[in-house]
């Protein structure tokens, strides 16, 4: 659809179209599946590729997909998993979420007392990978790597403002 109304509508207008249309799907628990295979999850990566050089009115080999979502400041995919990821461990360490979510990741220091470089990262629960699509393993995996700045935020607004200016630098 996007397609046809490329060369009809204005930039603003299919922009619209592709946040109603393409992206409210694929934010919706983005979390969940996209921790998911990498195979479900690249299904969908693709789609979205296909869309964004679309709304540039760019050809299949034209352009590289990572400078047009930086152009139209889209996330993608994997980047909204992050940024889903890191809410809800924020939410979970703020006890700010369910009451049962409020013990769902630990910090390295509630382990033993001695202080170590790690002490303040996330700890995984699992001797396996077994469980790496499991949310409650990808959390520390996204929420780690994450800059002191990003997971000091104050507040839940400060928190996304802070991860979308970090995720599209990665």
């Amino acid at each position: 659809m996007l397609r046809r109304l490329r060369n009809v509508l204005p930039l603003k207008v299919l922009m619209s179209l592709y946040h109603t249309l393409i992206a409210s799907y694929i934010n919706y628990g983005c979390s969940i599946w996209a921790s998911n295979f990498q195979s479900n999850y690249r299904r969908v990566q693709v789609q979205q590729n296909k869309a964004i050089r679309i709304l540039g009115n760019y050809d299949r080999g034209s352009a590289n997909t990572v400078s047009i979502y930086k152009k139209f400041d889209i996330l993608d995919v994997g980047k909204i998993r992050d940024m889903q990821i890191g809410i809800l461990v924020y939410q979970c360490l703020d006890n700010l979420g369910p009451d049962i979510f409020n013990d769902f990741f630990s910090l390295g220091i509630s382990y033993h007392d001695s202080d170590t470089r790690n002490s303040n990262n996330l700890v995984h629960e699992f001797r396996n990978t077994f469980p790496a699509h499991v949310i409650r393993y990808m959390g520390p995996s996204v929420w780690n790597p994450f800059p002191q700045q990003v997971k000091e935020s104050e507040s839940l607004p400060q928190l996304k403002r802070r991860l979308k200016a970090h995720l599209p630098n990665n």
